[in-house]
């Protein structure tokens, strides 16, 4: 059995750093608010450093 959950998970796969650091399999929870306009410059990144959560 899943538990339902309030957001979406984005599979990012294998992604390498700048430093040369590796993740090999990332994955970035997100969870979306309201409507993005026609000039997509509504957006709002918060990052969940700031809140400690999901």
């Amino acid at each position: 059995m899943t538990t339902p959950r309030d957001y979406e998970v984005f599979e990012a796969g294998s992604v390498t750093l700048q430093g040369g650091a590796v993740f090999p399999q990332l994955a970035l929870a997100y969870k979306t608010y309201g409507t993005l306009n026609a000039a997509k410059d509504n957006v709002i990144l918060y990052p969940t450093s700031f809140s400690a959560q999901h």
